[in-house]
């Protein structure tokens, strides 16, 4: 059995995958521990299909951990999971609910391990 690790901006690399090639997803993503977004300009935005761009940065400053990946990012992975396919996804305690609710936004259902 053989794996591959890809790097990269996750949305423009699975923009290069066609629909239902990939077998399993493991992933880690940014966990958003910066300053809480205003919740309803979040929300606003991911449901108008937008990305909701926060002013400041996520853990140690970073600007890429300053917020969970919303809806968009999770859409394309679950474009490219075959049917019955799992994502794993890990999550911060404080952001879990975000998560999970960009998760479900694109298709996802939750389960607890």
């Amino acid at each position: 059995m053989t794996g591959t690790i890809h790097h990269g901006d996750c949305v423009e690399w699975f923009g290069t995958l066609e629909a239902e090639s990939v077998d399993a997803c493991v992933t880690d993503p940014p966990y958003g521990l910066g300053t809480p977004p205003p919740i309803r300009m979040l929300m606003k935005a991911w449901l108008m299909g937008q990305d909701y761009r926060p002013g400041g940065g996520g853990f140690m400053g970073r600007k890429w951990d300053a917020i969970v990946p919303g809806p968009r990012m999770w859409s394309e992975l679950w474009r490219v999971l075959k049917p019955g396919a799992h994502a794993v996804v890990f999550a911060g305690q404080r952001t879990a609910d975000l998560m999970g609710l960009a998760l479900r936004m694109s298709g996802f259902e939750i389960r607890d391990l």
